[in-house]
């Protein structure tokens, strides 16, 4: 079974996946000159993945509340319980 791999970019993975075109960007990073390698014997499985989708985008990118929200349950980060012990009082 092939390993799934993504990208957000979506020339990426036609790079990756056609090797014939790949000849010709000497310029792209060495992700995208490895992976052919492993995509034509089916290793990995390359595709596309929004942005929405990506879990990676919390603690890089300003979000709203709510996209916050869903990115985080996604991540399975939760906020600990929490009490106050006794009474705070402010002299």
């Amino acid at each position: 079974m092939a390993q799934p791999i993504g990208f957000v970019d979506v020339a990426k993975p036609s790079y990756a996946c056609n090797p014939v075109f790949h000849a010709r960007i000497k310029h792209i990073k060495i992700d995208v000159h490895f992976i052919p390698e492993k995509v034509l014997p089916k290793e990995l499985d390359v595709r596309y993945i929004s942005t929405e989708e990506q879990n990676a985008d919390v603690p890089t990118k300003p979000l709203s509340e709510a996209w916050f929200e869903q990115l985080q349950n996604k991540l399975a980060v939760t906020l600990p319980p929490f009490s106050l012990r006794g009474i705070v009082r402010i002299s």
